[in-house]
């Protein structure tokens, strides 16, 4: 772009007929342009031995801007990451929608909750497309980004709504336990899970176990996000487990119940039926497969 504008510099140095258009005295006039800056008050044209000419003319500054100045930028509104989800503790990333060439736009983000009742705006005014920002309450907010070159200004706004982590769990329920196996011989080992519905992000469990009515209990393991929980059982007896859901001050209990046999009455109703063999003809040297026939 730069050697672009120094050709077009050249050329309207050529074509018209006094330096003076441009800010230039015929004694400023340089003998051939080899560089140049644009600066906020002044242009500083550089000839080819290395002499720094100066205008301060407005005319001139305007005209050669204008060359390097985003043609036809539009701002047409605001983009966020998750604009139906947020909880407190997210982080949006707000990006300007924009068409056409916004080469030199700078972008001021700012950030107002719960209509302006609190506001900010989230860094400096940049040349980045997009900014970041951590959520720290709950509320409605609105993100406007002003899209600025020179003179042009253009406001657009997204609007998001930003619930705590408990009202995002407010819809969980738990409706039950479940264990691997209806029922269990002392040595097994049984898995509990608590049924759930809804969002149960960052909901904690708390496993029960107790036998024959309570004579003998226990908690299994930590209260913990965990949705599942593992138990060895090492006497036989009627077990409940009973599993709490806690979120805040919301606590749901649920339980389910089930035997535990020990081995030795579970071989009570064992018969042996009678015994089988893997054929029904053999011939000498063959090798008999002998079997007993089982129930129980």
């Amino acid at each position: 772009m730069k050697k672009f504008l120094t050709a077009m510099l050249g050329i309207m140095l050529i074509v018209v007929s006094s330096f003076t258009t441009f800010g230039f005295t015929s004694e400023q006039q340089p003998d051939k342009i080899t560089d140049f800056t644009l600066m906020e008050n002044q242009i500083n044209i550089i000839n080819e031995d290395k002499n720094v000419v100066n205008s301060t003319n407005n005319n001139a500054i305007e005209k050669l801007a204008a060359l390097n100045a985003p043609s036809n930028w539009n701002l047409t509104g605001v983009s966020v990451n998750n604009k139906y989800n947020y909880v407190v503790g997210d982080i949006v990333v707000i990006k300007p929608i924009t068409t056409g060439n916004t080469s030199g736009v700078k972008y001021k983000y700012v950030w107002s909750r719960n209509n302006w009742s609190s506001w900010g705006v989230i860094g400096q005014v940049t040349t980045s497309n997009f900014m970041n920002l951590k959520l720290s309450a709950p509320g409605e907010y609105m993100f406007t980004v002003d899209a600025i070159y020179g003179d042009k200004v253009i406001s657009k706004s997204v609007t998001v709504n930003v619930k705590s982590s408990q009202t995002s769990a407010k819809t969980w329920n738990l409706t039950g336990v479940s264990t691997d196996k209806k029922s269990y011989y002392t040595g097994d080992t049984v898995v509990i899970k608590p049924i759930t519905t809804g969002n149960t992000s960052g909901v904690k469990y708390k496993y029960v176990w107790s036998r024959n009515n309570w004579s003998s209990w226990g908690v299994i393991g930590q209260v913990t996000t965990s949705n599942f929980m593992n138990l060895k059982l090492s006497a036989p007896g009627e077990y409940m487990f009973t599993v709490d859901a806690i979120y805040g001050d919301k606590v749901i209990s649920k339980s389910i119940t089930v035997n535990v046999s020990s081995p030795q009455s579970a071989i009570k109703t064992w018969n042996l039926t009678g015994v089988s063999t893997d054929k029904t003809l053999y011939y000498t040297g063959d090798t008999v497969v002998i079997k007993p026939i089982t129930t129980g």
